[in-house]
């Protein structure tokens, strides 16, 4: 599945379909993937942003530099005990060195009501394996980078 395409077709339908669409696409990443609820867009957004941020410090495997930066221990301890993070993560000694814990056939799961394939069919959940999953977070970032 191309990810990428995913997520900027289900922004596009929010914008037209939902009650309150998102003002941006990290307030959109915010309600409809990390499911955060805050009903003031720039919180939202800030939330979303380090959340992803967390997302891929887990993912490259550099969550002990993430926390060296400014405020980044605090973003990272309050992201990782977010709901969207829990029953995800593994981190033997130390939750700073968090990992994805996706093992074998085991997948992970993401419910939303702002998900939509083409033509506005709605997706409610959402399943990945290590390798998609790697490539979800990926495609996260090039979505709110263009």
């Amino acid at each position: 599945m191309n990810y990428l395409e995913l997520l900027n077709n289900s922004y596009s339908q929010a914008q037209e379909v939902l009650p309150c669409p998102p003002d941006s696409k990290l307030e959109y990443l915010g309600e409809h993937i990390f499911n955060f609820t805050t009903y003031e867009s720039e919180i939202i957004q800030a939330m979303a942003l380090r959340a992803l941020q967390v997302c891929l410090a887990i993912s490259d495997r550099q969550t002990f530099e993430y926390i060296k930066g400014k405020d980044g221990e605090l973003w990272y301890l309050l992201m990782v005990n977010m709901p969207f993070f829990q029953g995800k993560l593994e981190w033997g000694g130390s939750i700073r060195g968090a990992w994805w814990n996706l093992r074998g056939d085991e997948v992970f799961k993401i419910e939303s009501t702002g998900i939509f394939f083409k033509d506005y069919e709605q997706v409610l959940e959402l399943e990945f394996n290590q390798d998609q999953w790697d490539d979800f977070i990926g495609a996260m970032a090039h979505f709110v980078s263009n």
